[in-house]
């Protein structure tokens, strides 16, 4: 069975990184022709390849997010101490993100306090942490806004939130959200069901943890604790149920 274990954890892995190669190609022409490099286009021929890049860019996300789930089923999760600034991080990413995520009725801000200092964390993993929940709460809001906000922990650490005025959940998936391969019914989000278990495995590797509050209709909040120091070596993976 760990044999058998090994080899479908190298299978995916291969075969993930072999379908993200061509596929990262595809995006790169597509990006050019609906910039203009390679022609005029009709407006119909420009939104028809927006729409294949969207679905191309959905599809890079669950290929990578596979990638991910495999490093922390095979335990490898390495962890880049460094001074972080996480509110250069959120401005970061607030001018970073994709217009293909932003709707028109939905403003995008940042509430950072003057005087936060940096902490000492793994700042990709913080990055795609915040990028995945930033990237579900404009998916899932119509109208309204999306704010990503700092604040200092009372043990050194920093809280990041991230809410949204968007559907938000019924109460009993506010349970379930963080599982491996569960999706709240009906949201119509698309995607595999893997993005909030990666946030909270990256979380927990990092030694802090997110939660989430939610109201039907009215939007949601995800909140990230970040100790000061990440722990001395990511936790082990839990064995599967």
């Amino acid at each position: 069975m760990r044999t058998a274990d090994a080899l479908k954890g190298e299978f995916v892995g291969a075969v993930s990184h072999e379908l993200r190669s061509p596929l990262n190609v595809i995006l790169g022409y597509l990006e050019m022709a609906i910039d203009g490099e390679l022609g005029p286009l009709t407006d119909s021929q420009a939104h028809a390849l927006r729409r294949t890049q969207l679905q191309s860019l959905g599809l890079l996300e669950m290929i990578t997010a596979l990638l991910d789930l495999n490093r922390f089923e095979a335990g490898r999760v390495p962890l880049e101490r460094r001074r972080v600034s996480l509110g250069e991080l959120l401005r970061e990413l607030r001018e970073q993100t994709p217009d293909l995520w932003r709707r028109p009725g939905v403003a995008l801000r940042c509430e950072i306090p003057d005087d936060l200092p940096p902490i000492e964390t793994d700042r990709g993993k913080v990055k795609t942490v915040v990028r995945n929940l930033l990237h579900n709460a404009l998916k899932f809001t119509d109208a309204g806004e999306v704010v990503l906000s700092v604040a200092p922990a009372p043990d050194g650490g920093q809280i990041v939130s991230v809410r949204d005025t968007g559907r938000g959940m019924p109460p009993e998936a506010v349970g379930y959200v963080f599982d491996m391969f569960r999706q709240v019914p009906g949201s119509g989000g698309g995607g595999v069901g893997l993005g909030l278990h990666i946030v909270q495995r990256l979380v927990g590797a990092l030694g802090g943890h997110v939660e989430v509050t939610s109201e039907l209709g009215r939007g949601s909040c995800f909140t990230v604790v970040l100790p000061p120091t990440p722990p001395a070596a990511a936790p082990p993976p839990p064995s599967p149920a």
